[in-house]
Protein backbone atom coordinates (compact mmCIF):
# COMPACT_ATOMS: atom_id res chain seq x y z
CA UNK A 1 0.00 0.00 0.00
CA UNK A 2 3.05 2.58 0.91
CA UNK A 3 3.73 2.44 -2.79
CA UNK A 4 0.59 2.88 -4.05
CA UNK A 5 0.02 5.69 -1.46
CA UNK A 6 2.72 7.34 -2.32
CA UNK A 7 1.64 7.14 -6.48
CA UNK A 8 -1.72 8.91 -6.15
CA UNK A 9 -0.49 11.50 -4.18
CA UNK A 10 2.18 12.41 -6.56
CA UNK A 11 -0.52 11.81 -9.60
CA UNK A 12 -2.99 13.87 -7.73
CA UNK A 13 -0.38 16.98 -7.78
CA UNK A 14 0.31 16.18 -11.46
CA UNK A 15 3.74 14.57 -11.03
CA UNK A 16 5.08 11.89 -12.64
CA UNK A 17 7.72 9.13 -11.98
CA UNK A 18 9.18 6.48 -13.77
CA UNK A 19 11.47 4.48 -10.71
CA UNK A 20 9.41 3.62 -7.44
CA UNK A 21 10.29 7.15 -5.31
CA UNK A 22 12.44 7.39 -2.15
CA UNK A 23 11.11 9.65 0.14
CA UNK A 24 12.91 11.49 3.12
CA UNK A 25 11.57 13.78 6.35
CA UNK A 26 13.70 16.91 6.76
CA UNK A 27 16.14 16.18 4.88
CA UNK A 28 18.57 19.36 4.53
CA UNK A 29 15.83 21.13 6.48
CA UNK A 30 13.66 20.38 3.19
CA UNK A 31 10.53 19.20 5.08
CA UNK A 32 9.50 16.11 2.78
CA UNK A 33 11.82 14.83 -0.30
CA UNK A 34 10.83 12.35 -2.68
CA UNK A 35 13.37 11.09 -5.27
CA UNK A 36 13.44 8.80 -8.11
CA UNK A 37 16.32 9.06 -10.11
CA UNK A 38 17.18 12.27 -11.29
CA UNK A 39 13.66 13.79 -10.43
CA UNK A 40 13.36 15.56 -7.09
CA UNK A 41 10.13 16.39 -5.68
CA UNK A 42 10.53 19.13 -2.84
CA UNK A 43 7.40 19.71 -0.68
CA UNK A 44 7.60 22.70 1.79
CA UNK A 45 5.29 22.71 4.11
CA UNK A 46 4.14 25.87 5.82
CA UNK A 47 1.45 26.04 8.37
CA UNK A 48 1.78 29.39 9.95
CA UNK A 49 5.62 29.78 10.07
CA UNK A 50 6.67 32.72 7.71
CA UNK A 51 8.81 31.90 4.53
CA UNK A 52 12.51 32.33 5.23
CA UNK A 53 14.74 34.70 2.70
CA UNK A 54 15.55 32.34 -0.91
CA UNK A 55 14.76 29.20 1.27
CA UNK A 56 12.87 27.44 -1.81
CA UNK A 57 15.37 28.99 -4.16
CA UNK A 58 18.17 26.87 -1.24
CA UNK A 59 15.96 24.02 -1.68
CA UNK A 60 16.21 23.82 -5.84
CA UNK A 61 19.96 24.43 -5.79
CA UNK A 62 20.34 21.55 -3.14
CA UNK A 63 18.61 19.29 -5.43
CA UNK A 64 20.76 20.65 -8.54
CA UNK A 65 23.47 20.17 -6.80
CA UNK A 66 22.65 16.51 -6.23
CA UNK A 67 22.50 15.57 -9.23
CA UNK A 68 18.37 16.25 -10.05
CA UNK A 69 17.68 16.84 -13.01
CA UNK A 70 13.83 17.46 -13.05
CA UNK A 71 12.55 19.53 -9.57
CA UNK A 72 9.08 19.67 -8.79
CA UNK A 73 8.84 22.62 -6.22
CA UNK A 74 5.27 21.93 -4.21
CA UNK A 75 4.10 24.97 -1.63
CA UNK A 76 1.79 23.53 1.00
CA UNK A 77 -0.42 25.73 2.94
CA UNK A 78 -3.79 25.78 4.06
CA UNK A 79 -5.50 27.62 1.80
CA UNK A 80 -2.88 27.63 -1.01
CA UNK A 81 -1.35 30.84 -1.11
CA UNK A 82 1.55 31.86 -3.05
CA UNK A 83 5.24 31.84 -1.49
CA UNK A 84 6.96 34.99 -1.04
CA UNK A 85 9.02 36.39 -3.90
CA UNK A 86 11.98 36.12 -1.22
CA UNK A 87 11.80 33.01 -0.85
CA UNK A 88 11.48 31.75 -4.61
CA UNK A 89 12.97 34.38 -6.24
CA UNK A 90 13.15 33.74 -10.30
CA UNK A 91 11.22 30.57 -9.93
CA UNK A 92 8.10 31.72 -8.25
CA UNK A 93 6.65 30.29 -11.28
CA UNK A 94 7.67 27.20 -10.95
CA UNK A 95 6.26 26.27 -7.57
CA UNK A 96 3.40 24.59 -7.52
CA UNK A 97 0.96 26.01 -4.91
CA UNK A 98 -1.11 23.05 -3.04
CA UNK A 99 -3.93 23.38 0.19
CA UNK A 100 -4.59 21.79 3.06
CA UNK A 101 -8.42 22.93 2.34
CA UNK A 102 -8.76 21.56 -0.97
CA UNK A 103 -5.64 19.59 -2.24
CA UNK A 104 -5.58 17.29 0.53
CA UNK A 105 -8.73 16.98 2.00
CA UNK A 106 -9.07 15.76 -1.72
CA UNK A 107 -6.49 13.28 -1.71
CA UNK A 108 -6.99 11.79 1.87
CA UNK A 109 -10.81 11.06 0.64
CA UNK A 110 -9.51 9.35 -2.29
CA UNK A 111 -7.04 7.48 -0.16
CA UNK A 112 -9.50 6.22 2.20
CA UNK A 113 -11.42 4.35 -0.50
CA UNK A 114 -8.12 2.53 -1.92
CA UNK A 115 -7.75 1.58 1.98
CA UNK A 116 -10.70 -0.19 2.51
CA UNK A 117 -9.04 -3.80 3.07
CA UNK A 118 -6.52 -1.94 5.33
CA UNK A 119 -8.32 -1.05 8.86
CA UNK A 120 -5.26 0.97 10.34
CA UNK A 121 -4.39 2.46 7.73
CA UNK A 122 -7.77 3.54 7.31
CA UNK A 123 -8.25 4.55 10.66
CA UNK A 124 -4.98 6.74 10.50
CA UNK A 125 -6.74 8.57 7.14
CA UNK A 126 -9.58 9.52 9.18
CA UNK A 127 -8.07 10.60 11.49
CA UNK A 128 -5.50 12.63 9.66
CA UNK A 129 -8.58 13.97 7.90
CA UNK A 130 -10.61 15.22 10.77
CA UNK A 131 -6.85 17.36 11.82
CA UNK A 132 -7.34 18.86 8.48
CA UNK A 133 -10.68 19.59 8.86
CA UNK A 134 -9.47 21.65 11.95
CA UNK A 135 -6.35 23.47 10.56
CA UNK A 136 -9.02 24.61 7.56
CA UNK A 137 -12.01 25.90 9.94
CA UNK A 138 -13.98 22.89 8.53
CA UNK A 139 -14.74 21.47 12.05
CA UNK A 140 -13.95 22.57 15.88
CA UNK A 141 -13.42 18.82 16.77
CA UNK A 142 -9.98 18.29 18.39
CA UNK A 143 -10.68 15.32 20.29
CA UNK A 144 -8.41 13.28 18.91
CA UNK A 145 -5.49 14.74 18.17
CA UNK A 146 -2.99 13.03 19.99
CA UNK A 147 -4.32 9.94 18.63
CA UNK A 148 -3.63 11.11 15.00
CA UNK A 149 -0.14 12.22 16.08
CA UNK A 150 0.51 8.81 17.10
CA UNK A 151 -0.89 7.08 14.07
CA UNK A 152 1.00 8.95 11.47
CA UNK A 153 3.88 8.15 12.87
CA UNK A 154 3.22 4.50 13.33
CA UNK A 155 2.49 4.03 9.97
CA UNK A 156 5.22 4.45 7.08
CA UNK A 157 2.69 4.88 4.41
CA UNK A 158 1.98 8.08 5.44
CA UNK A 159 4.96 9.45 4.58
CA UNK A 160 4.15 10.76 1.67
CA UNK A 161 2.38 13.50 3.57
CA UNK A 162 4.00 16.38 5.57
CA UNK A 163 4.24 15.71 9.48
CA UNK A 164 1.54 17.39 11.55
CA UNK A 165 3.49 16.93 14.37
CA UNK A 166 5.08 20.18 13.48
CA UNK A 167 1.78 21.79 13.12
CA UNK A 168 0.55 20.79 16.06
CA UNK A 169 3.44 22.50 17.87
CA UNK A 170 3.21 25.73 15.67
CA UNK A 171 -0.58 25.57 16.48
CA UNK A 172 0.18 24.92 20.79
CA UNK A 173 3.26 27.88 20.39
CA UNK A 174 0.74 30.52 18.10
CA UNK A 175 -1.79 29.98 20.32
CA UNK A 176 0.39 30.84 23.80
CA UNK A 177 1.86 33.73 22.15
CA UNK A 178 -1.29 35.40 21.33
CA UNK A 179 -2.65 34.89 24.65
CA UNK A 180 0.22 36.87 26.06
CA UNK A 181 0.37 39.43 23.79
CA UNK A 182 -3.35 40.04 24.74
CA UNK A 183 -2.27 39.69 28.38
CA UNK A 184 0.55 42.42 28.03
CA UNK A 185 -1.60 44.52 25.89
CA UNK A 186 -4.38 44.57 29.06
CA UNK A 187 -2.00 45.39 31.35
CA UNK A 188 -0.52 48.11 29.48
CA UNK A 189 -3.52 49.86 28.70
CA UNK A 190 -4.57 48.99 32.67
CA UNK A 191 -2.09 50.24 34.51
CA UNK A 192 1.04 51.32 32.06
CA UNK A 193 4.47 50.17 30.83
CA UNK A 194 5.38 46.67 32.12
CA UNK A 195 8.40 45.57 33.90
CA UNK A 196 11.53 44.41 31.68
CA UNK A 197 11.34 41.29 32.71
CA UNK A 198 8.09 40.46 30.93
CA UNK A 199 7.38 38.30 27.70
CA UNK A 200 6.15 41.30 25.85
CA UNK A 201 9.50 43.66 26.77
CA UNK A 202 11.66 40.67 25.22
CA UNK A 203 13.10 40.82 21.55
CA UNK A 204 12.36 37.03 20.86
CA UNK A 205 8.81 36.34 21.78
CA UNK A 206 8.25 33.32 20.17
CA UNK A 207 11.16 31.64 20.63
CA UNK A 208 10.74 32.32 24.07
CA UNK A 209 7.14 30.63 23.86
CA UNK A 210 8.51 28.60 22.00
CA UNK A 211 11.48 27.02 24.17
CA UNK A 212 8.77 26.83 26.91
CA UNK A 213 6.17 23.97 24.86
CA UNK A 214 9.40 22.45 24.11
CA UNK A 215 10.71 22.24 27.65
CA UNK A 216 14.27 23.75 26.96
CA UNK A 217 16.25 24.32 29.78
CA UNK A 218 15.77 27.17 31.87
CA UNK A 219 12.22 27.75 29.74
CA UNK A 220 9.94 27.57 33.04
CA UNK A 221 8.62 30.61 33.71
CA UNK A 222 6.84 33.05 31.38
CA UNK A 223 5.18 36.57 32.99
CA UNK A 224 3.54 39.66 32.22
CA UNK A 225 4.28 42.35 35.33
CA UNK A 226 3.56 46.22 35.64
CA UNK A 227 4.65 48.29 38.80
CA UNK A 228 1.85 50.15 40.53
CA UNK A 229 2.54 54.22 39.62
CA UNK A 230 1.55 54.93 43.69
CA UNK A 231 2.79 52.09 45.14
CA UNK A 232 5.79 51.29 43.24
CA UNK A 233 6.91 48.76 45.66
CA UNK A 234 4.18 46.59 44.79
CA UNK A 235 4.07 44.56 40.68
CA UNK A 236 1.34 42.89 39.42
CA UNK A 237 1.73 39.74 37.84
CA UNK A 238 0.66 36.60 35.31
CA UNK A 239 3.18 33.99 35.53
CA UNK A 240 3.15 31.05 33.82
CA UNK A 241 4.74 27.72 35.05
CA UNK A 242 3.01 24.48 34.39
CA UNK A 243 -0.23 26.96 35.46
CA UNK A 244 -1.11 30.16 34.95
CA UNK A 245 -1.62 32.24 38.02
CA UNK A 246 -1.65 35.82 38.99
CA UNK A 247 -1.01 38.06 42.00
CA UNK A 248 0.45 40.54 43.99
CA UNK A 249 4.56 40.84 44.94
CA UNK A 250 6.43 42.89 47.13
CA UNK A 251 9.66 44.91 46.69
CA UNK A 252 11.87 45.63 49.57
CA UNK A 253 14.15 47.81 47.97
CA UNK A 254 11.36 49.64 47.05
CA UNK A 255 9.35 49.51 49.88
CA UNK A 256 9.79 49.39 54.04
CA UNK A 257 7.04 47.63 54.79
CA UNK A 258 5.22 44.89 52.93
CA UNK A 259 1.07 45.48 53.73
CA UNK A 260 0.20 42.08 51.55
CA UNK A 261 0.21 39.79 54.86
CA UNK A 262 -2.66 42.34 55.94
CA UNK A 263 -4.69 41.54 53.16
CA UNK A 264 -7.86 39.81 54.07
CA UNK A 265 -9.02 37.65 50.95
CA UNK A 266 -9.09 33.98 50.53
CA UNK A 267 -5.55 34.23 48.25
CA UNK A 268 -2.65 32.07 48.36
CA UNK A 269 0.67 33.09 50.40
CA UNK A 270 4.29 32.54 49.83
CA UNK A 271 7.48 33.48 51.31
CA UNK A 272 8.44 35.61 54.63
CA UNK A 273 6.45 38.13 56.03
CA UNK A 274 9.12 40.56 54.72
CA UNK A 275 9.08 39.31 51.25
CA UNK A 276 5.20 37.68 51.14
CA UNK A 277 3.39 37.82 47.63
CA UNK A 278 -0.01 36.44 47.53
CA UNK A 279 -1.50 35.06 44.42
CA UNK A 280 -4.25 32.36 42.60
CA UNK A 281 -4.85 30.14 39.98
CA UNK A 282 -7.83 31.14 37.60
CA UNK A 283 -10.80 29.34 37.59
CA UNK A 284 -10.08 27.33 34.31
CA UNK A 285 -6.69 25.26 35.16
CA UNK A 286 -4.50 24.49 32.12
CA UNK A 287 -1.19 22.60 32.62
CA UNK A 288 0.72 23.93 29.88
CA UNK A 289 3.66 21.57 30.07
CA UNK A 290 0.61 18.88 28.91
CA UNK A 291 -1.46 20.73 27.54
CA UNK A 292 -4.66 18.52 26.23
CA UNK A 293 -6.05 19.23 22.49
CA UNK A 294 -9.39 20.61 24.04
CA UNK A 295 -7.19 23.17 25.63
CA UNK A 296 -5.41 24.57 22.50
CA UNK A 297 -8.87 24.79 20.79
CA UNK A 298 -9.99 26.80 23.78
CA UNK A 299 -7.24 29.14 23.29
CA UNK A 300 -7.49 29.48 19.60
CA UNK A 301 -10.63 31.44 20.74
CA UNK A 302 -10.26 35.34 21.84
CA UNK A 303 -12.70 35.67 23.17
CA UNK A 304 -12.51 32.82 25.36
CA UNK A 305 -9.17 33.87 26.26
CA UNK A 306 -10.62 37.39 27.45
CA UNK A 307 -13.44 35.89 29.03
CA UNK A 308 -10.54 33.36 31.01
CA UNK A 309 -7.84 35.75 31.78
CA UNK A 310 -9.84 39.12 31.57
CA UNK A 311 -13.27 39.36 33.11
Amino acid sequence: MGGAFSNFFLSNIEVTLSETPKVFLEYRNIDILIRAGDIAVVVENKIYADDQPEQLLRYHEIMTDEGAKTIHLIYLTLDGRQPSEQSAGHLIDQVKCVSYRQDIHHIINKAISLAARDAPLREALIQYETLINLLTDRTDNMEHIAEVKSLLLKDDNLLSFPSLEQAYREINIDNQLAMWELIGDRMKGEFGSLTEDSLSEQRRQGERVASYVDRKNNSRYIRQAVRLDDAPEYTLFIEQDHHLYFGIEFDQKKGTENRLPHIDAPYRKEGSKRDLRIWDYPKKMINFRSITADDILYLSKTANCEAWLIR
